[in-house]
């Protein structure tokens, strides 16, 4: 997939999204493996095991989707403020760059933190 054509945020979660993929291949191949060299009685109590465990999982799954649902409304809420801060960023920059042109090349950009960020 050529991410080229996507804008940084898109990008980014292609990438993460890639990312998850290429670690859920490698698990499936993983867990294949494993499964194939075990015996039919291991098979079995696998088997076993996993219906306990979907068991469990049925019991709880709707308090984590609030759950979930609640972490995700949060990060979107993160990733609205951070998308602000890097649009003004981009802003910035741009008048920057401006008035680097108007000053000619020898212009210099200065920063001085406050007396916070020392």
């Amino acid at each position: 997939m050529n991410s080229g054509s996507y804008s940084s945020r898109e990008g980014l979660a292609v990438r993460s999204q890639e990312m998850v993929m290429s670690k859920l291949r490698l698990l499936i191949q993983e867990a294949t493996c494993a499964l194939a060299k075990l015996d039919a009685n291991q098979l079995e109590n696998l088997a076993t095991a996993c219906a306990a465990l979907n068991r469990e999982l049925t019991e709880t799954e709707s308090l984590e989707e609030g759950k979930s649902a609640r972490e995700a409304a949060a990060a979107t809420s993160d990733l609205m403020v951070f998308a602000r801060v890097l649009s003004a960023t981009r802003e910035n920059l741009c008048v920057v760059r401006r008035a680097q042109g108007r000053r000619g090349t020898g212009f210099a950009l200065r920063y001085n933190p406050g007396p916070e960020l020392r």
